[in-house]
């Protein structure tokens, strides 16, 4: 009897060991089940925080782009003055148009050496059904993306390097002013005419025959054409403004406007911004020119269409100053308008043995145009050293970073070569340097 209670006993317990197995193994699966629904919930938070990928209406994932940490205040003062070439859009959404300036922004900042930031856009909220087509402005980066973003009906919001687009409302129902500068319809008349001819840095087949041609042009002061009349409305309703609006620019405090759309105002704001190069005003280009003959053993160390910054002409001139048989002449700096040609002239006029017009001396022609902290330039030297004999000539298209020089080389007689070196700095309508001078 007593061995049949034992066995009795040790079955039960067998029994409840078993049973309490059981329990807790159902009991952990409850337990991975719920932590794992957390995990899920802990990853959607953070995906939706750090802009990763989202379910949309239709139960598919739309990409979201991840934020990244707001710029410093360098940052933002470089993409302040960073110039976008132009950029040719036809019939563009907004997402291929913002497309197209990121990549123009990247391209641009490696062309001169510059580190581009991780620039997004976010488009959810964007209205994305009117195409677009133009070429836009050769202006700084934050302008340029207004500007598109103004002609599809949005508004850019945000600050860098995440921005996000907004759509805004075409019921034309506002009114009030909006500040310009004085005269502002004749800078935006100018902006547009010239938008349409996306400016170049090009100098054409002969780089010097356009000064006969503006001498010729300009040399009368009776032959100058008035300056045409510009109806603000009528330049606004060209371009897509809503027919119904009124508006008055006669004051000098800015532009009296009515029947406008809250889309339309954004864009109103947008051509100030652009037209007035992100507030930076009408652009300038100072240049500067170094002409050097230096002998070939010299020179072979050198290559035409080569960039420079400003510490390494710096370097590359106390190396020329301690070599014999270098000689330097430094150019007058000329200011110019961008994409407008500036020229140099060091000449002597005389006639050959034969009677025929000749000059001895140095000739150059110049023209550049804002690109990302720097420019492109094109610029052609020739010089002629004594009468009868032959020019040398050099011509070369360059970029260059901000404040930089641009290199081009030609053989001369008697085995030198001749090395100009072409450097531009932006300045603004006073005279000053838009960035940090060189």
């Amino acid at each position: 009897m007593k061995k049949d209670r034992t066995k009795r006993y040790l079955a039960y317990g067998a029994g409840i060991l078993v049973f309490c197995a059981l329990f807790a193994l159902n009991d952990a699966r409850h337990v991975m089940a719920a932590k794992a629904r957390g995990d899920a919930q802990k990853q959607a938070a953070s995906g939706e925080e750090n802009g990763g990928d989202s379910p949309s209406k239709s139960g598919k994932s739309a990409p979201r782009a991840a934020a990244t940490k707001p710029a410093s205040d360098k940052e933002l003062e470089k993409f302040s003055r960073f110039f976008l070439p132009p950029i040719k859009l036809e019939q563009a959404t907004i997402g291929e148009a913002v497309a197209a300036i990121l990549a123009a922004y990247r391209e641009t900042a490696a062309a001169t050496g510059e580190t581009a930031l991780d620039l997004r856009v976010d488009l959810r909220a964007a209205q994305t059904g009117k195409p677009i087509t133009c070429t836009t402005p050769r202006a700084p980066a934050g302008s340029v993306l207004r500007y598109v973003a103004a002609l599809a009906g949005n508004r850019s919001k945000g600050s860098l390097p995440n921005f996000r687009l907004e759509a805004l409302s075409n019921k034309p129902d506002r009114s009030g002013r909006m500040e310009v500068p004085p005269g502002w319809e004749f800078q935006l008349a100018d902006f547009l005419a010239t938008g349409r001819k996306a400016s170049e840095a090009r100098l054409g087949e002969d780089p010097f025959a356009h000064q006969l041609q503006e001498t010729s042009a300009t040399g009368d002061p009776s032959s100058a054409t008035p300056q045409p009349k510009v109806e603000l409305r009528d330049l606004l309703v060209s371009l897509g403004f809503n027919p119904a609006l009124a508006c008055d620019s006669s004051g000098l405090t800015g532009v009296a406007y009515e029947n406008m759309s809250e889309a339309e105002l954004e864009w109103l704001g947008a051509l100030v911004e652009t037209s007035t190069r992100g507030g930076l005003g009408p652009v300038q280009i100072k240049t500067h020119t170094k002409v050097l003959m230096v002998p070939d053993s010299l020179a072979d160390l050198l290559n035409s269409g080569d960039a420079f910054n400003d510490g390494q002409v710096q370097l590359m001139m106390r190396k020329f100053a301690s070599t014999q048989g270098v000689d330097l002449m430094t150019l007058p700096a000329i200011t110019s308008r961008e994409s407008q040609i500036g020229t140099v002239e060091i000449v002597n006029e005389g006639l050959t043995p034969e009677g025929e017009e000749t000059w001895t001396g140095v000739r150059m022609a110049t023209t550049a145009v804002p690109y990302g902290l720097g420019s492109q330039v094109e610029f052609a030297f020739k010089s002629r050293g004594k009468i009868g004999a032959a020019e040398t000539q050099v011509r070369e298209q360059v970029t260059l970073p901000e404040n930089g020089n641009g290199m081009a080389i030609a053989p001369m007689e008697g085995g030198q070569k001749l090395v100009v070196l072409q450097g531009n700095t932006l300045i603004d309508a006073t005279g000053r340097p838009i960035g940090p001078p060189p």
